[in-house]
């Protein structure tokens, strides 16, 4: 609680302008980058062939990690503020246990579930409820 005005005031940027809410105008300037930023990012994809071509090519993963490799830049020379990691830190932190994951046994886990799924489900159910899906999503 002792907290929630610097992290409104440093994380959000609202103090960046008299009143944020007043007409909106700031709000709307926000929503219109970040539409422009999504629509970028639905151009790439369609330029990759669709979302599946996109993963198959690693596309999706490889943005994720430039904007992670971007915004922790940020954060690292102090450009963007998070509260208590690097603007407003305590004097004294416990030690933070941080899980390990190992990606690429999650993937094999994933692609084992997805070869058993595959092999055991019925497709002659599967083929007429994807059938049925695409004739709802063309004919409403």
């Amino acid at each position: 609680a002792r907290n929630t005005q610097i992290i409104i005031q440093e994380e959000s940027e609202l103090c960046r302008t008299v009143d944020p809410l007043a007409g909106s105008y700031y709000i709307e300037s926000l929503t219109d980058q970040i539409v422009k930023q999504a629509r970028a990012i639905i151009q790439q994809i369609d330029e990759a062939g669709g979302m599946a071509k996109a993963i198959e090519a690693g596309l999706p993963k490889r943005m994720i990690e430039e904007a992670s490799a971007r915004e922790q830049s940020l954060i690292d020379q102090g450009k963007r503020v998070i509260v208590g990691v690097n603007k407003y830190k305590l004097d004294h932190e416990d030690e933070t246990d941080v899980l390990e994951i190992d990606n690429v046994m999650v993937r094999n886990e994933q692609i084992a579930s997805l070869e058993h799924i595959r092999a055991t489900r019925d497709d002659a159910a599967v083929t007429a409820a994807l059938n049925a899906l695409t004739h709802a999503a063309q004919h409403n």
